[in-house]
C-alpha cells in the first residue's frame, strides 16, 4: 500500500510539475503595464503552437502583452542559468493577429539580460514573446527568466 502511495505521490508530481505555462499561447497573453522590468516567467513546459514569429524565435515559448500609453517603455528579462532566451517585441492590428516587428533582442547569452526602450503608442496592443533564441530549438530548450 505504501509503495502504490508513493507512486501515485510521483505520478502526481510528474503531471503537475509538466503544466504548459498558462500564457503558452497568444490568446492567453498575460497583461502587462507598460514599462515592464524584471520580467519573469518559464518557458519550461512550454508547446508548439502555430502563432509565434517564427522568423525570429523558438516555438516554444511564452506570451505578454499591454496597451501602450504614448510612454517611453523599458521591458527588461534576465534568463535564468543555461538558458538563452530571446525577447520579441511586436505590435498587433488585432487578438493576436497582424504582428509587425518593434524588436527583436538577442543581445544576452545563456543567463544574460534582454532590455529594449520605445515610445508607445496611445491605444496600440504590443506582445512580448519569449523563448530559446533559435528558431530550431526543441522543447528541451526552455527555461526561466526574472
Amino acid at each position: 500500500m505504501k509503495k502504490l502511495l508513493l507512486l501515485l505521490n510521483i505520478l502526481f508530481l510528474v503531471v503537475v510539475g509538466y503544466a504548459a505555462p498558462a500564457n503558452d499561447l497568444c490568446a492567453n497573453a498575460t497583461n502587462l503595464p507598460c514599462a515592464t522590468v524584471n520580467l519573469a516567467g518559464t518557458t519550461v513546459a512550454s508547446v508548439t503552437e502555430s502563432t509565434f514569429p517564427t522568423t525570429y524565435a523558438s516555438k516554444f515559448g511564452v506570451w505578454y502583452k499591454f496597451t501602450g500609453d504614448g510612454q517611453s517603455t523599458t521591458i527588461s528579462t534576465t534568463a535564468g542559468a543555461g538558458f538563452d532566451h530571446e525577447m520579441v517585441i511586436m505590435s498587433a492590428t488585432g487578438a493576436c493577429t497582424g504582428f509587425s516587428l518593434i524588436s527583436d533582442q538577442d543581445v544576452g547569452l545563456s543567463g544574460g539580460t534582454e532590455t529594449y526602450t520605445f515610445t508607445s503608442v496611445i491605444g496600440t496592443q504590443y506582445y512580448v514573446y519569449i523563448a530559446y533564441y533559435s528558431t530550431t530549438g526543441l522543447s528541451t530548450n526552455t527555461g526561466t527568466f526574472t
